[in-house]
């Protein structure tokens, strides 16, 4: 929202998430005001993101028939299948027993199909014409207007580097909405409650993997009028751009190369600094890279799969180009190398997208954005290519492989770009 941000949101806000820790995690552990020493270099940094849609390449849909025979079938891509028997089975005023659901292929689902919107008014207008098969399909200009976005947030950062280029000391603070607070006032309102704890609101902040002796992770939660829900890797999707960015200012304030730093944080996660190794070697990270072109790294957990990517980027005439992406991941075993690389793909380019284009704004009371023309999409000529290195450490029980793919690839890209231009990008969506 113009003239709004989370971040001024936060005095006025109430504290919703707190932990104070040491890897592996001793609440109220550590001092997060130990980087405030002679001979500790302080680093502070506020970072931002937009609302953002799902714009789901199949827009939201459902078939719905209730007949007089006292049943209920509904054809529907969910994400939520049990939800959608019960919600239909109370828009048709039946028993859920009496109600059949199919569920066919998504056609990209990214937390907007938990939702049952679209259920919901397919089976009441199904419930006024029986015996009638009802399709309701949304257009795209009502899909992309009243989406639940993707909250925006902001996350404030202050860090102590010492003189050995340790960082000794963490502060975070997230503000922003609760999806988890959102969903559950949509389709459970009795049990909406601000003391409900939504641990989607700090995954990817609090539960770092690298080494950091004096860590404390808040978040403020705020109330605005744009309904939120879940978006691909939920809270990881923004607060890896947020971590990965400012490790990253810390690495630079310590004369550091970006990998190397990371890899002595990891010195107690060798999962992860296995996969980090594995990228960079994949990646070339110690050859130069052709001129005019710069290469960033990130590394990020979600769903107990470790992603680490590393992006090379060009500028050309004022417009960033992401030349190729080298994505190295670990979710324990790949039962179907196949598939891991296909949903690495897609959630790279996914992520790609918003890190690029993605932003939802309001203008009197309503979203800016109908189409594609005012939301932009990577495209096939502009897609990076992409190359994909399984590590299978089958030391952990099988991670997720759906979402992981786009925490990381953001920051891989604004920190290329603050080598090649030496600046810090700091808001998405990217801009010059």
């Amino acid at each position: 929202m113009a003239g709004h941000s989370p971040m001024e949101a936060a005095a006025k806000g109430t504290t919703y998430c707190r932990s104070a820790c040491n890897l592996p995690g001793a609440l109220g552990a550590g001092d997060p005001a130990a980087g405030k020493t002679p001979g500790v270099k302080s680093l502070e940094a506020d970072y931002f993101v937009p609302y953002l849609a799902h714009a789901t390449m199949e827009p939201i849909n459902c078939t719905a028939v209730v007949r007089k025979a006292g049943t209920c079938e509904v054809w529907v891509g969910s994400q939520a299948p049990t939800l959608v028997k019960w919600f239909a089975a109370r828009a048709a005023e039946l028993d859920s027993d009496r109600v059949t659901v199919h569920t066919p292929y998504l056609g990209g689902g990214f937390g907007r199909r938990t939702e049952m919107d679209v259920v919901m008014q397919a089976v009441m207008t199904a419930r006024r014409m029986p015996d009638t098969p009802v399709q309701l399909i949304w257009s795209r200009e009502e899909d992309m207007t009243h989406d639940v976005y993707r909250p925006t947030a902001a996350s404030r950062f202050r860090a102590g580097v010492d003189a050995s280029g340790n960082i000794v000391s963490w502060y975070n603070r997230i503000v922003g909405q609760s999806c988890t607070g959102g969903l559950t006032a949509r389709l459970m309102p009795a049990a909406a409650s601000d003391l409900m704890k939504d641990k989607t609101t700090v995954e990817g902040a609090f539960d770092l993997p690298y080494a950091l002796p004096n860590r404390l992770v808040e978040h403020v939660l705020t109330h605005e009028p744009i309904p939120v829900g879940y978006w691909r890797s939920v809270g990881h999707s923004y607060n890896a751009f947020f971590t990965e960015s400012f490790i990253d200012e810390c690495a630079a304030a310590a004369g550091t190369d970006p990998v190397a730093f990371r890899l002595a944080l990891l010195r107690d996660a060798p999962r992860f600094g296995k996969v980090l190794e594995v990228v960079a070697e994949k990646a070339g990270w110690q050859t130069p890279p052709p001129g005019g072109v710069a290469r960033g790294v990130a590394i990020a957990e979600s769903f107990h799969s470790i992603v680490a990517q590393l992006a090379e980027v060009e500028v050309t005439d004022g417009s960033v180009h992401v030349r190729r992406v080298v994505c190295a991941v670990d979710c324990g075993f790949a039962v179907n190398p196949d598939i891991v690389a296909a949903q690495m793909e897609s959630a790279i380019i996914f992520g790609l997208t918003a890190a690029l284009h993605g932003e939802i704004t309001l203008k009197d009371g309503r979203v800016e954005q109908s189409n594609f023309p005012s939301y932009e999409m990577v495209r096939l000529a502009s897609a990076p290519r992409i190359e994909v290195h399984i590590v299978n450490s089958g030391l952990e029980h099988l991670g997720g492989i759906g979402e992981p793919g786009t925490p990381p690839i953001a920051p891989a890209v604004c920190n290329a770009l603050f080598k090649l231009t030496g600046k810090r990008i700091r808001s998405l969506p990217i801009r010059l």
